[in-house]
């Protein structure tokens, strides 16, 4: 029995069937744009689907020749353009030697096929180089956009490709992928579950040494009054990782703060909650109070999305987190749990 490569690909069920269903008919678009969460596999479906349109048994085998030269990155009809090391934007010299690379006949499959990985992060100049490749597309010629924000993308370069979306991994599959050999205690990997948002990229990251802890801690400060918001942003920002979006960072932070949230009252009508979720400062308001800050937050991805400048969208929120927990009524002692 041919093995087939999309298989191995944990969770998208809906978006495998799809890819199935136009490699079938043979119906196959100029172009894709694989869109969603962060750290979810879009990129591995995209390299796999390039692999199934040159396979010999069309599955994507990683046997037959055309496999193994795609698995050792030297198939001459697939390619994958991605940032330059240390950038962190797609630049149009890139787009224009896509372009280029288009221009030649293909070697050994029926189609010449290109992964843009990262494409939100093309620039204007990038995206408009693009748009002239899309509406003049190669008559054999396939080309997949890898992007986690396609709001960033022209609505222009949107319209020409086929959208496919890739959701959160559901928490059996994240942690089959992030803890495979169940080495992590139960209550550590549902905390991890539930932090990493159905990432495995996250996920990943949270398992190095502390960072798990390090990240519920920073949420917790975002929604401790007591903390400043100009030196907690300066403290988070300042001290990011290395080559990380700050956007990238805030999001996180502003994700797991809801979390907070939604644990305090999920504790409140019976939920069963780690305490490492609950704070004393949310458990002393009440509903309404709550609900207001989730929609600050909320409010707060949704801008970070646009043209804000992450240092002071999240000084900005702090400071209005403050406003709302000290003109807000105390609860009272009311207990968590009914």
């Amino acid at each position: 029995m041919t093995l087939d490569a999309l298989d191995s690909l944990r969770g998208h069920d809906g978006a495998k069937r799809l890819l199935r269903a136009v490699q079938t008919t043979g119906r196959i678009p100029t172009g894709f744009l694989f869109h969603g969460h962060v750290g979810v596999g879009k990129r591995t479906a995209a390299r796999i689907f390039l692999r199934r349109l040159v396979c010999d048994a069309g599955t994507g085998c990683g046997t037959c020749l055309p496999c193994r030269m795609d698995l050792e990155e030297r198939h001459p009809d697939l390619l994958e353009v991605a940032r330059a090391e240390g950038k962190t934007r797609l630049v149009i010299d890139q787009i224009r030697d896509l372009r280029e690379w288009f221009s030649v006949t293909p070697f050994f499959a029926d189609r010449r096929a290109a992964v843009i990985d990262d494409a939100s992060t093309m620039t204007e100049e990038a995206q408009n180089a693009l748009l002239k490749l899309l509406e003049e597309p190669p008559a054999r010629g396939l080309i997949i956009l890898v992007a986690d924000d396609p709001g960033k993308l022209l609505e222009t370069i949107r319209s020409r490709l086929q959208t496919v979306y890739f959701g959160p991994l559901r928490e059996k599959d994240l942690l089959n992928l992030a803890d495979p050999e169940g080495s992590l205690p139960s209550t550590h990997r549902s905390l991890l579950a539930l932090w990493a948002g159905g990432s495995v990229e996250r996920a990943g990251r949270l398992l190095e040494e502390g960072r798990l802890d390090e990240a519920i801690a920073r949420s917790r400060a975002l929604l401790d009054r007591k903390v400043g918001p100009f030196s907690f942003s300066q403290d988070l920002l300042g001290g990011r990782v290395a080559g990380r979006d700050q956007r990238e960072e805030v999001r996180e932070l502003l994700e797991g703060s809801l979390l907070l949230l939604r644990a305090e009252l999920r504790a409140r009508y019976g939920g069963d909650v780690p305490d490492v979720l609950l704070m004393e400062e949310l458990g002393a308001r009440d509903d309404a109070v709550i609900e207001e800050a989730q929609v600050l937050l909320l409010e707060g991805l949704g801008r970070l999305g646009g043209q804000a400048t992450p240092r002071l969208l999240l000084e900005g929120l702090k400071i209005r987190l403050h406003r709302l927990w000290h003109g807000s009524r105390s609860r009272g002692g009311v207990p968590r749990t009914v």
